[in-house]
């Protein structure tokens, strides 16, 4: 049987996104194979943007979404911990919100990969391991979400988030290639995919909150 075009591991990586993308991602950590492909089908449909200073990024949704994937960074201030080590463990790739909120990689004590949502505290203060897998990662941006660090939307439709009068402008290329790619399906709502999570600050049972708690004892 034919192995789906994702999963052709002799084919070679032909994005360009992808190689400055794993230059900044630290030893332990890896590009999900899943986002590998993302990668190529964003340069293959001219979804790939560059900020002024020439970093680039993927965008994803209409013109006023806030959601977009970029380069791997560090966030020292997030963690409030100077120690290379732990910030070695956590990379900030995506932004999920115009209050600063993101999504990063995250190893945890063994050594596993997860993705992690770090609200900004200004704004949202959603935290902890967000999706089980980088497939559902992928899910999750293609249900058409202006913004995804809101949890209380997280049970309605985007269309029905939007401003009177505004039109909703689903991101509809990249659902139906997901589907297609990964012989998935996309849902209507993040809560589909997104388990209750937990808020800066509060006492939570999610791995990653735990080790953020145990950087920075009361």
């Amino acid at each position: 049987m034919k192995l789906p075009f994702w999963r052709n591991k002799n084919r070679p990586l032909e994005s360009a996104f992808f190689e400055q993308f794993s230059k900044g991602l630290p030893q332990g950590m890896s590009v999900p194979e899943e986002f590998s492909r993302l990668f190529e089908w964003a340069e293959n449909n001219d979804r790939i943007r560059s900020t002024r200073d020439g970093s680039s990024y993927i965008s994803f949704g209409a013109a006023n979404s806030s959601v977009m994937i970029h380069m791997p960074t560090q966030d020292p201030w997030w963690l409030g911990s100077e120690n290379a080590d732990h910030n070695e463990r956590l990379k900030v790739f995506a932004r999920t919100g115009g209050d600063g909120s993101s999504a990063a990689f995250w190893l945890d004590n063994e050594g596993k990969q997860h993705i992690v949502h770090l609200g900004s505290g200004s704004g949202s203060v959603m935290i902890g391991i967000w999706v089980e897998s980088p497939l559902d990662f992928l899910r999750l941006i293609s249900i058409g979400y202006d913004e995804l660090c809101w949890p209380e939307d997280y049970n309605l439709p985007p269309e029905e988030l939007i401003d009177a009068g505004a039109e909703f402008e689903a991101p509809k290329a990249l659902k139906k290639w997901i589907e297609d790619e990964f012989n998935t399906s996309v849902p209507r709502t993040a809560d589909e995919l997104v388990a209750e999570m937990s808020e800066i600050g509060e006492e939570s049972d999610d791995s990653f909150c735990q080790w953020v708690g145990s950087l920075n004892p009361q």
